[in-house]
């Protein structure tokens, strides 16, 4: 399903394709043929760069609520604001429990803002054993994941590491 907004699409989701960038260029040859006086200006920023940073989380809390298991976080929308602005997909992995052969459970991966926004994602495949002090990976948060951070509720902004 195509998302509406500029830029080329980025695989975000287990489920989503990855894009054909051949396709794509064929595709600007065609047209760059049929109107050869007209250039064509794009902007890949997130293409190039989604992939290349990842947000690292400390688990503060787990918590059944309503029915639900919740993993609180050490951050949140402070520090990843595209899941609540956006509903954007991002993956969360437990790199505390990488490998081990355990059960998986679902839960919400949620920020300490307290703010009903607040929620990195939903139904997440995690361990179950997941527990306080565990780090998690938000990946693909290399685009407008750190110029988009803010301090709301005297949050201070995420460290960076630049490589």
């Amino acid at each position: 399903m195509a998302r509406p907004g500029g830029g080329l699409p980025v695989a975000y989701a287990p489920d989503a394709p990855d894009f054909d960038l051949a396709r794509w260029r064929d595709g600007l040859d065609q047209i760059k043929a049929a109107y050869p006086r007209y250039g064509l200006v794009i902007e890949p920023g997130r293409y190039l760069v989604a992939e290349s940073g990842v947000l690292l989380l400390t688990v503060t809390q787990v918590v059944d609520k309503d029915g639900i298991r919740r993993v609180g976080c050490d951050a949140g929308m402070n520090a990843l604001m595209r899941p609540a602005m956006y509903d954007a997909y991002h993956g969360i992995h437990n790199l505390s429990r990488l490998g081990d052969d355990e059960a998986m459970a679902r839960f919400d991966i949620v920020g300490p803002i307290c703010e009903s926004s607040d929620v990195l994602g939903r139904g997440r495949s995690l361990p179950a054993a997941t527990g306080e002090g565990d780090v998690l990976l938000v990946a693909d948060a290399g685009a407008y994941g750190m110029v988009m951070a803010h301090t709301y509720n005297q949050r201070a902004l995420p460290a960076e590491d630049v490589m």
